[in-house]
């Protein structure tokens, strides 16, 4: 596992769990041809210096050099550039992602990446002869990101590595199951202290709204006051029976007038 091993983009709390390069012997088999390219210098060297008597006269012998010399720094700083390749050419696992560095020549790198959770799938493939012997071969992760296949190739080790993604695959999806339980669990307390409450109170703009919605009924007009009747019934009395000053005068004499019994 790297220790204090950083790199861009590096988020807070991010711990890295894998550094993975190529398989040195990767390296080693990309650039075995160019070994012999190196030797052919030193064989012409050799086979002028004791077959070709003119070889070492003045004229040819540094023009010789001076070609040997542009050939190995050709050389020389073509294998620079194939270390670096091999070197910043990397893929970095951690406990949120996976991140695929792709360095192309000395002054390109591309960069890709997938979140854990995106994980479907991982496959191990190892070919060949050299690859069964010195145990080295290519992961293959199925995600439902984008690029729906993301590539660890020519690693060693590919089995360990499979089993170390899944395995902090689990854990990611098991961490995230706990983070997303603990939040649901105040908000569920909150609703229900909510509903338990027995009254609600009005902020006092609605109990504004709610007085001014109700209509205004007009003021009763005030009560006579009543004299003699509790219950407040007109009162119907019976006219007494002395009769009126015009009556009296109709009849003079005091006789009963026709109208009563």
């Amino acid at each position: 596992m790297p220790i204090g091993f950083d790199f861009p983009g590096k988020e807070k709390n991010e711990k890295v769990v894998l550094l993975l390069r190529r398989h040195p012997f990767i390296l080693f088999k990309q650039n075995f041809i160019f070994l012999i390219y190196f030797s052919i210098p030193v064989l012409i060297y050799v086979v002028g210096k004791f077959w070709l008597t003119f070889f070492l006269n003045f004229p040819v012998y540094p023009i010789f050099v001076l070609l040997v010399s542009i050939y190995y720094s050709f050389f020389l700083l073509f294998l620079l550039i194939e270390w670096i390749d091999y070197y910043f050419d990397v893929w970095v696992v951690t406990d949120k992602r996976l991140i695929d560095v792709d360095q192309i020549g000395l002054f390109k790198r591309v960069v890709s990446e997938t979140r854990l959770d995106r994980i479907q799938d991982a496959t191990v493939e190892i070919t060949g002869m050299f690859g069964t012997l010195f145990h080295y071969g290519n992961v293959h992760i199925q995600t439902a990101a984008r690029t729906q296949r993301f590539e660890i190739k020519q690693v060693p080790e590919p089995t360990q590595v499979r089993s170390t993604v899944l395995s902090m695959y689990d854990k990611y999806a098991l961490r995230m199951a706990k983070e997303t339980h603990s939040t649901a669990i105040p908000a569920a307390t909150d609703q229900s202290a909510a509903s338990d409450s027995p009254t609600s109170t009005q902020t006092p703009s609605a109990q504004g709204q709610s007085s001014s919605s109700a209509p205004s009924l007009p003021p009763s007009p005030a009560q006579p006051a009543a004299t003699g009747n509790v219950t407040g019934q007109p009162d119907h009395t019976v006219p007494t029976s002395s009769q009126s000053p015009a009556a009296d005068s109709n009849n003079p004499e005091g006789q009963p007038s026709s109208d009563q019994t």
